[in-house]
């Protein structure tokens, strides 16, 4: 498999079981959501995130190069 570094930081934010998928995540780049009973947890370009979501941000992601 060939890996390739994602040059955008990302981050990783968690809301509310219930909340819809928050439109801000949705502009760009990528994008990863699981939701569990417990939470809805966002993916993103860290750009993205408005200020008072609570968020882990300066992450780096992988591509796998496909198809797998």
């Amino acid at each position: 498999m060939n890996l390739t570094l994602m040059k955008d930081r990302h981050a990783v934010c968690r809301l509310a079981p219930g909340e819809e998928l928050p439109k801000w995540a949705t502009g760009h780049g990528f994008l990863s959501l699981t939701r569990t009973p417990e939470e809805l947890s966002v993916v993103c370009v860290e750009d993205a995130v408005p200020q008072g979501i609570p968020s882990e941000t300066g992450w780096r992601c992988f591509k796998v190069e496909g198809p797998l």
